[in-house]
C-alpha cells in the first residue's frame, strides 16, 4: 500500500444538511482498490438543512444502524449517497428482490480449475468485504506531538480505527452499507443480518462453515423501506411484515412526503430552464393528481419521480412538436402519467384534477363522447 507524503490538510471537514463532520482522508484510488465505488452526489440533489428527517438521518447515523421508511420518491436512498459523498465515506448498495440470495453477499462456493480437474473454492462476497472498511497509510511524522495527538483524537472520534507507529498512521475508515427495499425482504433474508446490526457487537454469520465474521467497528447499515412497522398508507407497494426484534436494533427515521416548497426546489434544480411560475404549475398539477390517487385508492404512488418524468416529457413535446405554450405542452405530455391507468373513470379523475390549473377542455370532450359517465359525476 503506497504511502503518501505528510499532509495535515487531509483532515478536512464538511457540512451536509446542517451536520458538520470530518471528511475521510481516503483517495478515490484507495476506495476503488478496496472494492468500493466512490460515492457520487445524485444529479441536481437538493439538501434540506432545516430541522427534519434529512438532518435527523444524517446526524443519528453516527450513533447506530438505521432504517428510513416513508412513501416512495422521498429520496431515502439518494440522501445516504449524498451523505457519503459529502464526507468521502465508502458506500455499497444491496437490494432485496425476488431471487436474491443474501448468503451470496457474504460468501459462496464456486468451482475452479486445478491441475486439469476442478475443486470447490470459497469466495468472499461483496458484503463481507464491505464489513472491513478501507485502510490507508498517512505520514504524520512531520506533525508536532500535539498535532498528532489531536489528529488521532479527531479521527477516532469520527469512528476511524487508527494505529500509530511513530507518526506513521494506519487508518481504517468504516463504510456505509445500504440495503434498499428492506420491507421486500423475506424473513430468512434479514435473519442473516440480525447479529450484524447488534450495535457494538456487530458480527455476520458465515453461511457455509458456520461461525461468525467480525464487522469493523462503526460500520453502518442503512436500510430503506416504503412501509413502517405499522404498515403503509396504501400506494400499491408489495411489502413483507417486519420482524419487531430486528427493528428494535435500529434507529427508525420517518421520511414524510415533501412539502410544496421543497418539491419546487427539487423541480427547479432539475429544470433550470423553467421559470418559477412554470415550476409551481408542474408541482401543483403533480400534487393534485397525487391527492386524487390517494383519495380514490388507485394503487399508484405519485411522487417527485413523476414530476421529473412529466417535466422531461413536457420538454420533449416543446422541442419535438414545437409547442411553445407551457400549459399546452404540459397537457400534451400528461399521457405519460395517466397512461398508468386503464379505467376511464380514473383517467377522467386525473384529468379533472389538473383541469383547474391547465384550463383543459379534455375532460369535457371525453365526457361528452362517453355515454357511460353519469352527468352528475361530470
Amino acid at each position: 500500500m503506497a504511502r503518501q507524503a505528510p499532509n495535515l490538510n487531509t483532515l478536512k471537514s464538511n457540512s451536509f444538511c446542517g451536520v458538520k463532520r470530518l471528511m475521510s482522508p481516503l483517495t478515490n484510488t484507495e476506495i476503488k482498490s478496496a472494492g468500493w465505488t466512490p460515492a457520487e452526489r445524485p444529479n441536481n440533489y437538493v439538501e434540506d438543512s432545516s430541522e427534519g428527517w434529512m438532518q435527523d438521518a444524517s446526524m443519528f447515523l453516527k450513533v447506530n444502524h438505521m432504517i428510513v421508511s416513508g412513501p416512495a420518491g422521498t429520496g431515502k436512498d439518494d440522501l445516504v449517497k449524498a451523505f457519503c459523498h459529502a464526507f468521502n465515506i465508502p458506500c455499497k448498495r444491496f437490494a432485496f428482490k425476488q431471487g436474491t440470495s443474501p448468503t451470496d453477499w457474504v460468501t459462496r462456493t464456486t468451482l475452479v480449475s486445478v491441475d486439469g480437474g476442478t475443486e470447490t473454492k470459497e469466495v468472499e462476497g461483496e458484503l463481507l468485504k464491505a464489513c472491513r472498511g478501507v485502510t490507508c497509510k498517512r505520514d504524520f511524522t512531520g506533525a508536532t506531538p500535539l498535532q498528532l495527538s489531536e489528529s488521532i483524537k479527531d479521527m477516532e472520534g469520527n469512528g476511524y480505527t487508527v494505529i500509530n507507529n511513530d507518526g506513521m498512521l494506519t487508518i481504517t475508515v468504516p463504510g456505509v452499507v445500504i440495503f434498499s427495499d428492506a420491507d421486500r425482504a423475506l424473513p430468512d433474508m434479514l435473519e442473516l443480518l440480525r447479529e450484524a446490526v447488534e450495535n457494538g457487537k456487530e458480527m455476520i454469520a458465515n453461511p457455509i462453515e458456520g461461525g461468525l465474521f467480525k464487522v469493523l467497528p462503526n460500520t453502518r447499515f442503512y436500510f430503506t423501506a416504503n412501509s413502517g412497522a405499522d404498515g403503509s398508507e396504501g400506494g400499491g407497494n408489495i411489502t413483507q411484515m417486519k420482524d419487531s426484534s430486528f427493528l428494535s436494533r435500529l434507529i427508525g427515521i420517518y421520511a414524510p412526503p415533501p412539502t410544496p416548497k421543497f418539491e419546487r426546489m427539487v423541480v427547479q434544480a432539475e429544470f433550470p430552464q423553467f421559470d418559477t411560475d412554470q415550476v409551481k404549475l408542474l408541482v401543483d398539477c403533480n400534487r393534485a393528481i397525487r391527492k386524487v390517487a390517494e383519495e380514490q385508492d388507485m394503487g399508484l404512488e405519485i411522487t417527485l419521480r413523476q414530476a421529473k418524468q412529466w417535466g422531461h416529457a413536457c420538454l420533449l413535446v416543446m422541442n419535438d412538436l414545437g409547442i411553445t405554450d407551457f400549459k399546452k405542452a404540459l397537457k400534451r405530455s400528461f399521457v405519460t402519467i395517466k397512461g398508468h391507468l386503464n379505467m376511464k373513470h380514473n383517467q377522467n379523475a386525473f384529468e379533472g384534477a389538473i383541469d383547474p390549473y391547465l384550463r383543459s377542455d379534455v375532460v369535457d370532450a371525453q365526457s361528452q363522447s362517453s355515454s357511460d359517465v353519469c352527468p352528475i359525476d361530470l
